[in-house]
């Protein structure tokens, strides 16, 4: 019996070829996943900043009507979602309770200054200052975005 003898190889059969594509493209949708991470969830937390924000707005707009102020620092944003002590004909809640956190589910740094309110989110660590997703983010300027 005779035997063949194979002819010299001069490239890749398509199943190798399909191999190396598959590997190819697995390696690089981790890549894509890992580098677009930081930037969504970034732009996912704006979005729902940017939501919440007209909520708690919409929220000390009814307060303001009813009782002619904000609530004070003291009082802070729960005041919209629970009865403040010594205030009397509360008409809450004037939102859901699920509002008063951020993204990152920390409490809003609320301040107010007579006839202005302003909240601002503390940032993933929760924390004054801090950079890229830790910084704060005051809500008024990042609906001017």
């Amino acid at each position: 019996m005779k035997v063949k003898s194979l002819k010299k190889r001069k490239g890749f059969t398509l199943i190798e070829l399909m191999v190396v594509l598959v590997i190819l493209g697995g390696l690089m949708s981790v890549l894509l996943v890992v580098l677009r991470d930081d930037k969504a969830s970034r732009a996912k937390a704006d979005v729902e900043l940017k939501v919440t924000y007209g909520k708690l707005q919409f929220a000390l707009f009814e307060f303001k009507n009813k009782y002619g102020r904000y609530p004070t620092q003291d009082e802070g944003l729960e005041a919209l979602v629970e009865q403040p002590a010594g205030l009397e004909g509360w008409g809450g809640p004037y939102m859901d309770k699920r509002y008063l956190l951020d993204p990152w589910k920390n409490k809003f740094k609320y301040t107010v200054d007579g006839s202005h309110s302003k909240i601002v989110s503390l940032g993933a660590d929760g924390k004054e200052g801090g950079e890229k997703d830790d910084a704060d983010i005051d809500l008024d300027k990042l609906m001017d975005k």
